[in-house]
């Protein structure tokens, strides 16, 4: 509690001090710009550094991660279901979109251990991790410190949730969708994938839909148009697969319809 106050309060110092004093400003800027151009004459070797460098922390964590229940739980419902479409039956119950479930599906149903299950998700953390190191549109010093972030180290990497699969498709749709753009069918498709990982990834798909609507609109854009609809058609699948079952508690509805009689 104390270690959290004390870098909060650094951390608040740091920025007013940017904001209110010019002479210390312009010295984190000249000292950032001379980092910036030492780290780009060795950008390649410095980011296989890097993410060897992830690789190692994260597997030796992944070793030392106590088993959850929600994490385990992902592998028992594809285990347990008789067939997917049994299985995406209990998407309402779970308040997610299956994706993930569906992913596993094949390894658990094959026998294998649900450990397994970690490694695959370790894979999708390495993976977004690489493509953030080599095509992030962000100064290299912040594309070497993100990965090292509590919630991308730990969170994402360890715990064998949806996230690290919902991030590693997000970052290769919009690595496509910079490199690529022509290839709309691929990018489109996989940022349907993505929304259908979890809530908050078809949330922020709904918000990339409304900017590829935008871009539609005003700049005429007809292959923005041509995704709209596929990506549309992936954020409607996950309302189908999470909306909630009749004999669910109310309180427990990821979505809950409120009605108001007068």
């Amino acid at each position: 509690m104390l270690i959290s106050l004390l870098k909060s309060i650094v951390c608040l110092c740091f920025i007013i001090s940017l904001w209110l004093l010019p002479f210390f400003r312009n010295n984190v800027i000249r000292h950032f710009q001379l980092l910036e151009r030492y780290l780009a004459k060795n950008e390649k070797t410095i980011a296989l550094v890097a993410l060897t460098l992830y690789i190692c922390v994260t597997i030796f964590l992944q070793f030392h991660h106590p088993l959850d229940g929600d994490e385990t739980q992902a592998w028992f419902i594809t285990r347990d279901a008789p067939s997917l479409s049994k299985m995406y039956t209990q998407m309402g119950y779970e308040g997610s979109p299956g994706l993930w479930h569906t992913i596993l599906f094949p390894l658990a149903k094959a026998g294998m251990p649900f450990y397994v299950m970690y490694f695959l998700n370790h894979l999708f953390a390495i993976t977004a991790v690489l493509l953030w190191l080599r095509f992030a549109p962000f100064p290299f010093v912040v594309r070497l410190l993100f990965p090292f972030i509590h919630i991308f180290l730990t969170e994402y990497s360890i715990n064998a949730r949806s996230y690290a699969l919902s991030i590693c498709l997000l970052f290769t749709g919009l690595t496509l969708y910079k490199k690529q753009y022509d290839k709309w069918l691929l990018w489109s498709f996989v940022l349907l994938l993505f929304a259908n990982t979890n809530i908050p990834a078809a949330l922020l798909a709904c918000g990339f839909t409304l900017f590829l609507f935008f871009n539609w609109i005003f700049l005429k854009n007809k292959t923005d148009g041509k995704a709209i609809l596929l990506i549309a058609a992936g954020i409607i699948l996950v309302f189908i697969q999470v909306y909630p079952p009749k004999d669910l508690a109310h309180d427990l509805a990821s979505i809950k319809l409120q009605t108001t009689v007068s």
